[in-house]
């Protein structure tokens, strides 16, 4: 509690009314039109939103902790829902693509023109589904578990089959807001695997997460993605492990990280061996 009322003090409300953590964006997303609009980011209001709801979980579970902080936990409930989340409704960052699924997308303004309502990459994507799964847990309402169900659907429907294994883009165009303005050839974004080991692992969680939900994805899913981290992107070595990206490439200013989902943990012995026995125990001991 001491800790978030320090986030909430830093809160400022935007000119539509919504409370967020707001600033100018980095130089390299800026919109050199408009260079000190201030904005905030998607991730950080999801990521809070999951962290405030597993708090407003485990305080309604003892008596006196629900009772301690029964005001706190109105205010926080209050904040995630009718500020942090309702927001990007209100403001159309969120698309329902139908049958596909859906996106989240970025500001419209106080970006660069590429970056301006572009659609967010799937590792992104899933911060936002733990925030949805998260808060339908806290109040019930289904429409955080479909939104959940829709952002996993898009993300399936980007996979690739190959050889049994899946593949897939770090980011994938969703709609024509997604052209690059400045040359309406191309997209905004570049597509390929993912650069980063980190993002790699969080997309893959969520197949993983809705399929421990019983959604979306099912056992067959994951036997793919698991012939895709044993047979790809790690060449299976405890002790000099080498790492690609899911469709086998590894070049050095592209593969960053170690390619390997904690997520696969519960599903392979040998995912599970590498990341939480042996040196990486004694790492994280240290």
């Amino acid at each position: 509690v001491r800790t978030f009322e320090n986030m909430r003090s830093a809160l400022t409300e935007g000119p539509d009314g919504f409370l967020g953590w707001y600033g100018r964006a980095t130089p390299d997303y800026r919109d050199p039109n408009d260079p000190d609009r201030r904005v905030d980011a998607i991730i950080s209001s999801f990521s809070t939103t999951e962290t405030v709801c597993e708090f407003l979980a485990l305080a309604a579970e003892d008596p006196a902790l629900n009772s301690r902080y029964a005001r706190q936990r109105a205010e926080y409930l209050d904040l995630i829902e009718n500020h942090l989340v309702k927001k990007h409704d209100v403001r159309g960052d969120y698309v329902d693509l139908g049958s596909a699924g859906a996106i989240y997308r970025m500001p419209p303004s106080g970006l660069k023109p590429t970056t301006a309502r572009l659609t967010l990459p799937h590792n992104k994507h899933e911060i936002i589904m733990r925030g949805l799964l998260a808060l339908y847990r806290v109040t019930g309402r289904d429409e955080y578990m479909r939104k959940a169900i829709k952002l996993g659907t898009r993300f399936k429907h980007c996979l690739t089959l190959k050889e049994g294994r899946y593949q897939w883009h770090y980011w994938d165009p969703a709609g024509a807001w997604d052209i690059n303005p400045q040359d309406p050839s191309r997209w905004k974004h570049w597509m390929g695997p993912e650069h980063r080991g980190g993002y790699y692992s969080l997309s893959l969680n969520t197949a993983v997460t809705l399929y421990q939900h019983g959604l979306v994805f099912d056992e067959t899913d994951i036997e793919r993605f698991l012939k895709t981290q044993l047979e790809v992107c790690w060449n299976g070595d405890m002790t000099n492990a080498q790492w690609s990206r899911v469709d086998g490439s590894r070049p050095p200013e592209y593969t960053q990280g170690a390619y390997i989902s904690h997520a696969l943990a519960p599903f392979s012995q040998k995912v599970a061996e590498f990341l939480f026995t042996g040196a990486r125990q004694e790492e994280r001991l240290e």
